[in-house]
């Protein structure tokens, strides 16, 4: 018994600073980096909103949110939705930015209504649909020749945060522009093919709470990388400024965002999986 205490002792300790290390990693890039995140819907970004105020605010890096719909499909909270949803949440968007002090750019593909299916037939569906007004993959990989971030965020391709279709079909789209396999990470195509500056690394919000899993679930592994949300913002907990601005996203306080507005409180970490595409293995035969 002694013997098995003292195994689960050194393994905690081995751990300690090791998980101490790849909490720093994204910290030790902040500093210099330029910031993309690449969302479904406007208030997507709010997944990833603590880092993008230490990095936006704080230490006052270039951001920018790549939008694929105007979330036109989603409830509206308002009592008054005129014109309509669509526009009322562009709005709202061009707010957020304009308190990260970020830039924003929105695809125009269609919302479609969640219906909380992940079959691929729905997905192949709103892929469908969505090249009709232009390819996707080429959208994406235009916001980031334009943008150069060194830093790109995303949704789980696999499951989205909370199985929303849009979310999956986004993360599996900004992999396929960075030439990767969803389900892996591993490159397909050489990253210097398809976009002309490449960023550092892709970085996959996940939703790793076990208090979500019985409601929405939770994404797959894997996660290397864990962001303290509770470290100070200009004075403040960085989640504490997510929530806030978030709050901007006014006809969405009935959906997800009063959720985050509750949940922030509780969270310590962000869960990520980094993929660090300027240190890459060789193209492998994977199809994504």
């Amino acid at each position: 018994m002694k013997r098995i205490v003292f195994f689960l002792i050194a393994v905690i300790v081995a751990l300690g600073p090791a998980a101490a290390a790849r909490a720093a990693t994204l910290d030790s890039r902040l500093s210099h980096a330029r910031l993309m995140f690449i969302g479904a819907h406007p208030d997507d970004e709010s997944l990833a909103g603590a880092v993008f105020a230490k990095a936006c605010i704080e230490l006052a890096r270039p951001c920018h949110f790549a939008v694929m719909t105007t979330g036109e499909g989603g409830n509206c909270s308002l009592d008054d939705c005129s014109p309509d949803l669509g526009t009322i949440r562009i709005a709202e968007m061009h707010r957020v930015a304009d308190r990260y002090g970020a830039s924003v750019s929105f695809a125009g593909f269609r919302n479609f209504p969640n219906t909380g299916s992940e079959d691929t037939a729905w997905l192949q569906t709103i892929l469908n649909d969505w090249r009709t007004v232009t390819d996707p993959v080429h959208w994406i990989r235009q916001q980031i020749d334009r943008f150069h971030p060194t830093l790109v965020f995303t949704v789980d391709p696999h499951h989205g945060f909370y199985g929303h279709a849009e979310h999956i079909l986004t993360g599996r789209l900004v992999f396929e522009a960075l030439g990767l396999a969803w389900r892996t990470g591993t490159p397909v195509v050489p990253v210097t093919t398809v976009v002309s500056s490449p960023p550092e690394a892709l970085y996959v919000v996940k939703n790793r709470y076990w208090a979500f899993a019985p409601f929405v679930g939770r994404d797959p592994e894997p996660v290397n990388e864990r962001w303290a949300v509770r470290q100070s913002c200009n004075g403040s907990p960085c989640i504490d400024w997510a929530v806030n601005i978030a709050q901007e996203h006014a006809s969405q306080r009935k959906d997800g965002i009063g959720l985050f507005a509750f949940v922030g409180r509780f969270i310590r970490w962000m869960y990520l999986w980094r993929i660090d595409l300027d240190s890459l293995p060789p193209v492998g035969r994977e199809v994504p």
